[in-house]
């Protein structure tokens, strides 16, 4: 049965680390994983309840994780039902000319024998992973497990560009700091800030998850990853040394710890032993990509501080500037005020001297005129000197 939603999709049958790529044919790959001991890569997009139904029934998916699937928009994580295991990531782009985080979704439910993949309309398919299993031997060997890392590898590795993007825009924030630009510095810090904090969302959570999943392999704590209780990806039991580790798969009785067996055939020997090589490789490739999310992780933070620190610089600096705003207008207001003084002087006597009355003093006398400008003159240059005393003018 293919899952036809509209939208392509993919079920790719991996066998003795070979890859084949078999449509939307659900039930075959089914069928060839349990008759060639291999495993399916199976990619949906936008299933119907029918389509969910079938998938839950056939594969024995947990309802819980189902639903999440279905509702999208869950945090990074990781949880463990059982023998298989969910998890959420989020694949993330950066928009340069909008200064915005896009992130997307891709939820990835991890069986022994099957890998399922479900992304959000926005994130572009997982074909770059699925491609890097297919040319690698050693990863389409390592089964779901080894997908689930490519997965991971390629969402963490996309950040990268994400961290560029942010890294180029905060240092563009730096030079405007100081050039006394027009332009509200503020508030597109501000924005950065709840970009970088999105971002900060889908990436912290990272480093639990890889904690979680590399401590599964030293059988202390088994995750689907490693197949808990039941049977690897190839078909063979876990290795025997590893506490805690059922000796059988599906339908067999409550896991047992084992213990050394002199008369082992040399067989199971070699197969515990290829077991360790692939525990091994798979536990370096998982502790790479931790090192790389706790690495993005740590740039994100010290983003987020260098922006929160350029934000509290921001608001200094326009209250400086509101400042020097406010003691300029201060300055031309007691310049203004200063030449208005001096000129009402003159103005004043002007209109007194000027008053059409009969009887006024100096109108008989030759002198009168000449006083009247002198004592305007000297009105005015003592107010000036008194001014410019007081650094108004």
């Amino acid at each position: 049965m293919g899952l036809d939603s509209g939208h392509p999709e993919r079920v790719t049958l991996f066998a003795d680390g070979k890859a084949t790529d078999l449509g939307g044919d659900l039930a075959g790959a089914l069928e060839l994983a349990k008759a060639e001991r291999a495993w399916a890569w199976i990619e949906v997009l936008s299933p119907t309840d029918e389509q969910w139904h079938h998938l839950t029934s056939t594969l024995a998916l947990n309802r819980l994780a189902v639903e999440d699937m279905r509702e999208q928009e869950q945090r990074t994580k990781l949880d463990r039902y059982g023998q298989h295991a969910f998890m959420v990531l989020h694949p993330a782009r950066y928009d340069d000319a909008a200064e915005e985080v896009s992130l997307g979704e891709l939820d990835i439910y991890l069986g022994r024998d099957f890998l399922i993949t479900r992304r959000s309309p926005t994130t572009p398919p997982p074909t770059e992973a699925l491609e890097r299993v297919k040319a690698s031997t050693a990863l389409a060997t390592l089964g779901p497990r080894g997908a689930g890392y490519a997965l991971l590898d390629d969402v963490v590795d996309g950040y990268q560009p994400v961290l560029d993007g942010l890294a180029e825009d905060i240092d563009q924030i730096d030079d405007s700091l100081f050039s006394r630009s027009e332009d509200d510095v503020a508030a597109r810090i501000y924005k950065l800030s709840r970009q970088v904090g999105r971002f900060q969302r889908a990436v912290s959570p990272l480093e639990t998850l890889l904690t979680a999943a590399r401590k599964s392999l030293s059988g202390t704590d088994p995750l689907l990853l490693l197949g808990e209780g039941g049977t690897a990806a190839d078909g063979r039991s876990p290795e025997a040394d590893s506490p805690g580790w059922a000796e059988a798969g599906p339908g067999a009785g409550p896991a047992t710890a084992a213990t050394p067996d002199p008369a082992r055939p040399t067989g199971d020997a070699a197969r515990g032993g290829e077991h360790r090589r692939r525990r091994a490789l798979l536990e370096a490739l998982l502790r790479d990509v931790q090192d790389h999310a706790r690495r993005v992780d740590a740039h994100a933070a010290e983003m987020h501080s260098t922006l929160s620190n350029a934000l509290s610089l921001a608001m200094t600096l326009a209250s400086e500037r509101a400042t020097e705003i406010s003691l300029e207008q201060s300055v031309q207001a007691k310049k203004v005020s200063s030449w208005a003084a001096i000129f009402a002087v003159p103005t004043v006597l002007a209109g007194v001297w000027g008053m059409n009355f009969r009887f006024m003093p100096e109108l008989e006398q030759a002198w009168g005129y000449p006083a009247a400008l002198a004592t305007m003159a000297a009105a005015c240059v003592g107010l000036y000197a008194a001014f410019k005393k007081r650094n108004w003018l």
